[in-house]
């Protein structure tokens, strides 16, 4: 999720697809495409002008964390071994 997440940001800057999906790890363009369709539910080009919640993980005294945001701030900030964690992300 984490490079899906800056491969979004590269291409709301005008980045082409084929440079960001090598730049962010993949090894193939098909790779990169499945997996990019399955988290924003769209093709590449086609979420350029959505929005899209970022995604990091915090390393804490406490335990690792999950931080959430959107333009307009903090979503989400959650510990990463929460059992309801897959369902909030959703």
């Amino acid at each position: 999720m984490y490079r899906i997440n800056h491969a979004f940001q590269e291409f709301k800057v005008g980045k082409n697809v084929i440079n960001t999906a090598y730049d962010t790890g993949y090894e193939s363009l098909s790779g990169f495409g499945y997996t990019y369709k399955k988290s924003p539910k769209m093709p590449p080009l086609m979420s350029i002008n959505q929005d899209i919640i970022l995604i990091n993980r915090l390393t804490t005294p406490l335990g690792s964390m999950f931080i959430c945001s959107t333009n307009q701030g903090i979503c989400l900030l959650e510990f990463v071994d929460r059992r309801i964690l897959e369902t909030e992300f959703e």
